[in-house]
């Protein structure tokens, strides 16, 4: 899983260093489930983060996107790391972790269905499990 931070915003470390954490705590979540994440970006805080794949401009309330590819499963995922329209003020890691599980969960479902809901929560559930057992990637 490739990892692209926003490198010319304020904190790029620190960004850096949260998307580096989201694929360590994930990834084994990720393998066990059979998903492919090609990539995991940060999304630019403003309304100009770009285009989703039907061409509509992103608004401010997206805090991240699944590009989902040809196979079900196998995707790229931007998260928004700042507030939006502030580029100096990152969000608590638990605000992008719970962004990552909704993410992951349209790996499987397009839409925001009840089954993908139950899906986000058992996401979220097992990270929590995982990363009390200590079970992370550790690079």
């Amino acid at each position: 899983m490739e990892i692209k931070p926003l490198a010319d915003l304020p904190d790029a470390d620190r960004a850096k260093a949260i998307l580096e954490r989201l694929r360590r705590e994930f990834l084994p979540i990720v393998n066990a489930r059979g998903y492919t994440v090609t990539s995991l970006s940060e999304m630019c805080c403003c309304g100009d983060a770009g285009r989703r794949g039907n061409g509509r401009r992103m608004s401010n309330n997206v805090w991240g996107y699944n590009q989902t590819s040809g196979r079900r499963g196998t995707c790229r995922i931007s998260i928004r790391l700042r507030r939006p329209t502030d580029h100096g003020t990152l969000v608590p890691y638990e605000n992008a972790a719970g962004t990552m599980a909704h993410e992951l969960a349209h790996c499987v479902h397009g839409n925001h269905s009840a089954a993908f809901y139950k899906l986000t929560d058992e996401i979220a559930e097992q990270h929590a499990e995982y990363v009390a057992k200590g079970l992370v990637v550790d690079r």
